[in-house]
């Protein structure tokens, strides 16, 4: 038996359960130990409901500092969608993650009640199509039959259309249960342009705050504009929820006990590190076809043409131009 024989083998004896097809379509899990994070009980019943809450949260000095420091922190242009997590040296990523927190984390003492304050980036999306981000849902960084995740994503200038706006689907995050991470297929890849057309964009003013679920299909598109629309992300999990880490290998999801300091100092992309493996699972998630996708949202399929009306007038069809037509077809036949 060689060693790959021997790992599955292994792993094999060690599933813990078989992730589900997504054509089961089963519900997103209610998270029963997720008690409300904001202060305020209305913005935690939308939250809820839609996945996604705006509110106001940085002043403009804040804001004005934020900005300085991604210029002196990045140097050279940004030729395509950029995020300070995916820098090769950790050293860079903390400073920008130590900065950005600092920052945030008064302000948000007085909207967000027990929470903890995960990792925090840049986000800077360029002039042009090097800058789209498709549509996907962010990765399980909890156990979502449990706890639930979120992204609180910051735009530092004011955002449009025209400069390529986040895009969400309200209620997406209730849609399914789903596993993401490195590795594993988008479920929404193979209905991508039908998730296009249900996307809409969502214009914020610089220094507003957007809470969203880690489920929640999102997207942006293309910033038509010379300025770079820059951003900022956080993650932001229950009090206490532990960090966990999902990727696919070969046939099988691998969960890992994970940190903070992981996702800050490794590279999640590629290798999970020394993190202490928590379950394998047999995967069989799948994509969403385009069928699945319509029976999901509800959305039906493109109106077939209208027939032609049974009931034309006789004028209608002995015009003088269709009788001087059909006189002239009628002649070339004869004499051909």
């Amino acid at each position: 038996m060689t060693d790959a024989e021997f790992r599955q083998w292994t792993d094999r004896a060690c599933i813990t359960r078989h992730i589900k097809n997504i054509a089961t379509l089963e519900p997103a899990a209610k998270n029963l130990l997720v008690g409300p994070i904001f202060y305020d009980t209305h913005r935690n019943a939308q939250l809820a409901k839609d996945g996604f809450v705006v509110f106001d949260l940085l002043d403009t000095a804040q804001i004005a500092q934020l900005n300085q420091h991604f210029i002196v922190q990045r140097s050279g242009e940004v030729a395509r969608f950029y995020a300070s997590s995916h820098e090769p040296e950790a050293e860079a990523r903390l400073k920008m993650h130590d900065f950005i927190t600092g920052v945030i984390s008064e302000p948000l003492k007085s909207v967000l009640d027990q929470i903890d304050v995960l990792g925090s980036a840049y986000i800077a999306k360029p002039k042009g199509e090097n800058g789209i981000l498709p549509p996907h849902a962010d990765w399980n960084i909890v156990d979502e039959d449990q706890y639930q995740s979120y992204n609180l994503w910051i735009p530092l200038v004011g955002t449009t259309p025209e400069n390529g706006a986040i895009q969400l689907v309200p209620g997406s995050h209730r849609w399914f249960t789903s596993i993401r991470g490195p590795g594993i297929p988008n479920p929404y890849a193979k209905v991508s342009a039908e998730t296009w057309d249900l996307l809409a964009p969502y214009s914020m003013q610089a220094g507003q705050a957007l809470l969203y679920d880690h489920r929640l299909l999102h997207a942006s598109g293309v910033n038509q504009t010379d300025q770079l629309r820059l951003a900022t992300v956080t993650g932001i999990v229950p009090k206490g929820a532990p960090l966990l880490h999902y990727r696919k290998d070969d046939w099988a999801v691998r969960s890992y006990h994970s940190s903070v300091d992981f996702y800050l100092r490794e590279n999640p992309e590629t290798s999970p590190g020394d993190q202490k493996l928590r379950a394998v699972e047999a995967y069989g998630q799948g994509q969403l076809t385009p069928e699945q996708f319509r029976d999901l949202t509800g959305v039906s399929k493109s109106k077939e043409p209208e027939p032609e009306n049974k009931s034309t007038s006789f004028w209608q069809v002995y015009s003088p131009g269709n009788v001087l037509r059909e006189i002239v077809y009628r002649a070339q036949n004869l004499f051909s």
